[in-house]
This record gives C-alpha cells, sequence and structure tokens, in this order.
C-alpha cells in the first residue's frame, strides 16, 4: 500500500471533507450537465426517431442551421432519380393543441403529433414499436405519454379530447420527445375526425429517403448531390438534420440559454471551493511534513506525496459522485423526470475532478516545500 493511501486512511477525518466536497461537485456538474443533455435530445427529439436514411431540404444560407423551416419546391415524387432509392416520402409534421376550456395550464393540454401508421412508413417512431403501429391504426385512437398519464390520472380506456373529438386512449408510451407531444394520433385519426386538419398540413418541409443499402448512404448523397443543388436542395444525413433544427431551437430558446449559463458559473463556483477545501486538507499534514523534512525525505518525495494525495482524493470524490448520479437518474427516472447521463459525460466529469484535484495539489506544493523541521518545535 502507498504511502498516500495509508495517511488517507489514518488521517480519514481530515479527507473527508474533501472528498466529499469533490463528490458534491461532481454530482453538481452530473446534474446540471445531465439536465442540460436530456433538454438537448428534446429538441429535434421526433425527428430523431424517423426511419429515413438520407433527408432533402431547401439549400441552407451560410451560417444558418439546417432546419425544416421553408417548403421544398418540388414534388418529392420527382426525387426517384437514382437508382439506389427504394422510397421517398413528402415530411409533414403536423401538432395539434387542444385545451380545456377555461384551463390555461399548457402542461394540462393534449399536445397531439400525428404519425403515419401505413407499413413501411417512415413519419413513424422507431421506438413505438409494430404493436403501437396496430393500436394507433384504428381511427379514433391515441397513445399518451407516461408523465401526461400520471398527471391527468388517465389510464387504457379513458378518453381525451383533441379539438372538440373524443378519442380512446389505447395506450402509454415513454419517449424523449414526450416532453413536447404528449399524445399520439395517426394520420387516419386525422382524415376520419379532423380532415380540416388533414388538409392544411401544406407543402411538404423535407423529402424522406429510404435506401436498402446503409453503407452507401454518403455515396449517394454525393452522387445526388449536383442534380439537387441545380434546385437549390441539400440532401444531408438525418443525424445532421436533427442537430440543425436543434440548434436553431436552441437559439431561440432563452430559457435553455440562462439555465446552461447558470449551470457553468456554478459549477465554477463549485470548483474554487474544492480547490480551497483540497488546499486545506493538504495544508493541515504540516507537522508530518515537517518530520519528513527532519528524516531526511528529498522534496522531491514530498512533492509527489503531496500529488498523490490530491490524486486520491480525487479518484474517491469521483467514484463516489458517478454512484450517487446513478442512483439519482433511476430516481428521476422513476418520477418522470428528464436527466441523461452518457458514458461520455462520466468520462468528462471523472477527468475533470482528477484535473481539479491534481492542480490543487500543483497550488500546495508551495506550502508543503516551505514547511522545515522547526515546525516540529511549534
Amino acid at each position: 500500500m502507498s504511502l498516500a493511501r495509508t495517511i488517507i486512511g489514518f488521517e480519514w477525518r481530515r479527507y473527508l471533507a474533501a472528498i466529499v466536497v469533490v463528490s458534491l461537485t461532481g454530482l453538481l456538474c452530473y446534474l446540471q450537465a445531465g439536465f442540460v443533455l436530456a433538454k438537448w435530445q428534446s429538441l429535434g427529439a421526433f425527428e430523431r426517431e424517423l426511419s429515413a436514411d438520407i433527408v432533402v431540404l431547401r439549400e441552407r444560407p451560410k451560417g444558418l442551421a439546417r432546419t425544416s423551416t421553408a417548403p421544398i419546391p418540388l414534388e418529392p415524387e420527382n426525387l426517384y432519380v437514382h437508382p439506389a432509392i427504394e422510397s421517398v416520402e413528402p415530411f409533414y409534421l403536423m401538432r395539434l393543441v387542444s385545451r380545456t376550456a377555461g384551463d390555461s395550464n399548457f402542461d394540462n393540454a393534449v399536445r397531439a403529433v400525428v404519425v403515419d401508421t401505413r407499413a413501411g412508413a417512415m413519419i413513424y417512431p422507431k421506438t413505438l414499436g409494430e404493436p403501437a403501429r396496430e393500436l394507433l391504426d384504428v381511427p379514433g385512437s391515441a397513445l399518451i405519454s407516461r408523465p401526461y398519464a400520471r398527471a391527468q390520472g388517465l389510464g387504457i380506456g379513458s378518453t381525451i379530447e383533441l379539438r372538440g373529438v373524443s378519442l380512446s386512449v389505447v395506450g402509454v408510451f415513454t419517449a424523449p420527445f414526450a416532453e413536447l407531444s404528449n399524445t399520439i394520433v395517426s394520420r387516419k385519426t386525422i382524415d376520419a375526425y379532423l380532415p380540416q386538419f388533414s388538409r392544411s398540413a401544406g407543402v411538404a418541409r423535407a423529402a424522406l429517403i429510404r435506401v436498402p443499402d446503409k453503407n452507401k448512404i454518403d455515396e449517394i448523397i454525393a452522387e445526388l448531390t449536383p442534380w439537387l443543388k441545380k434546385r437549390r436542395l441539400e440532401a444531408i444525413r438525418p443525424e445532421d438534420y436533427v442537430s440543425g433544427i436543434a440548434v436553431a431551437l436552441l437559439r431561440g430558446n432563452t430559457s435553455i440559454q440562462s439555465t446552461i449559463l447558470v449551470a457553468v458559473f456554478v459549477i465554477l463556483v463549485s470548483v474554487m471551493i474544492t480547490t480551497q477545501t483540497l488546499r486545506a486538507a493538504v495544508t493541515s499534514l504540516r507537522s508530518q511534513f515537517g518530520t519528513m523534512q527532519a528524516l531526511g525525505i528529498s522534496q522531491w518525495r514530498i512533492s509527489g506525496l503531496t500529488m498523490e494525495l490530491a490524486l486520491w482524493t480525487g479518484v474517491l470524490g469521483a467514484v463516489l459522485a458517478m454512484t450517487c448520479a446513478f442512483v439519482l437518474q433511476a430516481l428521476f427516472l422513476f418520477l418522470d423526470l428528464n436527466m441523461l447521463i452518457t458514458w461520455k459525460l462520466v468520462a468528462a466529469t471523472t477527468a475533470s475532478l482528477l484535473a481539479i484535484s491534481l492542480v490543487s495539489g500543483v497550488l500546495c506544493l508551495t506550502f508543503v516545500l516551505s514547511v522545515k523541521p522547526v515546525e516540529l518545535l511549534r
């Protein structure tokens, strides 16, 4: 066992505060970043669920995000210009909001997104699966999100009202886009009960393309580009399309921007507190460092010991923070609160905590190396 771990074991009361502060800093990073990531994932979440391989939309001006705000200047059926294209589908994103008379609370409103339940249709969330497709295929049926079902006391067999039409709840779903759309209905339901909205779908904002060979998507995009460019169109991958939508929504959402700025500020304050706590833990070992000097131990070895103490404090704090973060994520999931912890976030947070601990160790070196054996007489 190393001397640093032995010291932490015997002087655990002195280092406990430092370890707890490091773990709390890490936990704060997980919470702030986890909520921001969940919010980011909810932006363009429905578009992320599409089963398209290529998205065609109007060519964007330089410096602007790729979004679907402008109609494409041709019929999607005209995109069968490449032999590798299997199917083309116009992308209409239809959302309907229905509020109860006298209720101004937006959370209580029915926020429906319309999907296409035809076999092979691309405007259908991949995570729902075939059983949900069969349920929605019946006109007059609807799926509701789990948080909405809990909040409103609804379940399978209940009835909801969408623009004056009563729909039967046939299932409950959980998906990232549930924050924006708490209800899913099929185009068949809209055509049968609300045809006025079906006719107002308008011009397609994008075209969805499916190809049989997923390994040749980039090659097909490159071959389509010259033909599309003449018509001021561009073909991109779905993930790029979703990122463009998320960036555009983020630019226009000041509340999310404020949340990110507050998160950065809180994390910076926590880092400063952590640095000072670690420094106090190391400097409390003044007499031990003086004894080492008296025994002839070199300053290089004492410096290495200081850095190792800081490193182990960071490691223990990082492990504790990660454990608490996953426990909280499970709790928030049960409470229908969106928090996303990825392994990239775990790696980044752990590396940050170790870096903070090592920087704190470096800041302590000046004090440690200035301690003299005479300190034992004080």
